[in-house]
């Protein structure tokens, strides 16, 4: 039996291909294959957390902080972080700022649990 015949080779071979090839298509962008698989999640699904993430990329949550092109800050506690979707629709193009109601509620009430947990400690 021929080894580039095997089942096992075959599949590397093909992993490597696409990982190969998404790579050259996602360099103009300066994206690493990470960064677009968040951005494709974030696409779909606003406020997710990493702990979200991680269910979603099967990554454990330091493998995921520390994936390249990341470059994760992390606030203690962690579950904190919030990441927006569709960004470029929900601030102002003149002023940069926020302007979308829903996503300024949401921040808000993760700002109202935060400043509740340092008052607490």
């Amino acid at each position: 039996m021929n080894l580039n015949e095997h089942i096992g080779i075959l599949i590397r071979n093909t992993d490597l291909a696409i990982a190969n090839y998404v790579k050259k298509k996602l360099e103009p962008f300066n994206l690493a294959p990470e960064q677009n698989l968040i951005m494709m999640i974030l696409w779909k699904q606003e406020g997710i957390s990493p702990n979200e993430f991680v269910l979603h990329l099967n990554k454990d949550k330091g493998n995921f902080l520390a994936a390249p092109g990341v470059q994760a800050k992390i606030l203690p506690p962690g579950g904190n972080e919030v990441l927006i979707g569709s960004a470029n629709q929900k601030f102002d193009e003149q002023t940069g700022q926020l302007v979308d109601e829903g996503t300024l509620r949401f921040l808000d009430s993760k700002v109202d649990a935060f400043i509740n947990f340092v008052k607490s400690v």
